[in-house]
C-alpha cells in the first residue's frame, strides 16, 4: 500500500482519477462545487476526530487494504501479502468472528466486532465522509478465497446525499442488479 495517510488526500490534478478533487455540494442545487479558494488543510476532517477520522489512501492501495482481509482470512499467502504486514491469520480472526449474542436465535443474523454475519456469508461494510468526499466499502467473506470478494464505491463530492448514493451503489452490487452486471 503507498499513498496512505493522514490529513487530506494529495492531488495529482484536477483530473485525477486516482485521487479527484474533492467537492462540496452546493446548497440550493445540490451539484458539486469545486472549492478551490480553500486552504488545503481546511480539505479533511479536523485533526481532533484522528487518526482514523483522517486516514487517506489512493483507491488502488484501498484495494489492496480490502483483499488482505479475505487473503488473510483464508490463509492465503501467495504473493506474500500477509508478511509484508506482520500480521498472522489470528490477527484477522477477531473482526471476522462472530459474538455470541441474542441475535443468535435469529435466523440468518450473527453480529461480529467487524460487520454482519448473514446466512453463513459475512458482509464486512463500512462508510464514511470528511463532508467533501464520501464511500462505502464491503467485504464479502465466503467459504473459501475463491467465494469472497469485496467491492467500493467513492465520489469525490460530500454530503449526505453522496453518501446514499454510494450506500446504493454498495447494496446494488451486492445484489447482483448494477449497471455493472449487464450486458
Amino acid at each position: 500500500m503507498t499513498g496512505c495517510g493522514f490529513g487530506p488526500n494529495p492531488e495529482a490534478s484536477n483530473t485525477s482519477i486516482d485521487n479527484p478533487r474533492p467537492h462540496i455540494p452546493d446548497p440550493n442545487t445540490g451539484r458539486p462545487v469545486s472549492f478551490e479558494g480553500v486552504e488545503f488543510r481546511y480539505r479533511d476532517n479536523s485533526p481532533t476526530i484522528g487518526p482514523a477520522g483522517t486516514v487517506h489512501c489512493p483507491m488502488q492501495s484501498y484495494a489492496k487494504f480490502l483483499r488482505l482481509h479475505i487473503d488473510g482470512i483464508h490463509q492465503n499467502t501467495s504473493g506474500a501479502s500477509l508478511p509484508w504486514y506482520n500480521l498472522t491469520t489470528s490477527d484477522f480472526q477477531f473482526p471476522h468472528t462472530r459474538w455470541n449474542s441474542a441475535a443468535d436465535s435469529e435466523i440468518g443474523s450473527r453480529y461480529t466486532p467487524g460487520g454482519f454475519w448473514t446466512r453463513g456469508t459475512m458482509i464486512l461494510e463500512h462508510n464514511g465522509s470528511n463532508s467533501l468526499t464520501a464511500g462505502h466499502v464491503y467485504i464479502l467473506i465466503g467459504d473459501s478465497a475463491e467465494y469472497s470478494t469485496f467491492g467500493f464505491t467513492l465520489t469525490n463530492v460530500g454530503g449526505d446525499r453522496s453518501l446514499l448514493a454510494v450506500q446504493d451503489g454498495v447494496n446494488r452490487m451486492l445484489r447482483g442488479n448494477s449497471d455493472l452486471f449487464k450486458q
